[in-house]
């Protein structure tokens, strides 16, 4: 019986009472996530769009890959991904051409940094911070080659 008030008193102190649902306070665990989503298009500096060329999302505080997409034949990507949402994150989004001379050139790698704000989300409840949308254009230009 004293063993019982015992655990009963450190559960209390650990905060475990906490845990149940008394009204409309709700106690919850867990990681704010949310979806995201990057799209857009990849042309050259004439407007003409550049089919393979690799899309990365990178997290911006530590340069980590989180998704990878490729562009279709309309130079169109569509990139859908969930991570850990909130306010201030930012994404580097990079247009790499990995398909050398076959889309009509060699184009150089361009990067853009997209900050995430609070009213970027849609349809949030909870820890699920909600949906996130942008369109990321891009415009290659041919990298200078230089021969050894």
């Amino acid at each position: 019986m004293k063993t019982g008030k015992i655990i009963s008193g450190l559960l209390a102190l650990l905060g475990f009472a906490g845990c149940d649902d008394f009204g409309e306070q709700r106690d919850m665990y867990g990681t704010p996530h949310a979806e995201f989503e990057f799209k857009g298009a990849v042309t050259n500096e004439y407007n003409a769009p550049l089919r393979d060329v690799k899309i990365v999302v990178k997290s911006g505080w530590n340069d980590n890959e989180i998704a990878v997409g490729i562009t279709d034949s309309r130079g169109e990507y569509d990139i859908e991904f969930g991570d850990m949402g909130g306010s201030g994150i930012t994404f580097s989004v990079v247009a790499e051409d990995i398909d050398g001379e076959a889309n009509g050139g060699k184009f150089a790698t361009e990067t853009e940094t997209i900050e995430i704000e609070k009213e970027d989300y849609v349809g949030g409840d909870g820890w699920y911070i909600g949906k996130m949308a942008k369109t990321v254009d891009f415009v290659l230009e041919e990298a200078i080659v230089v021969e050894e």
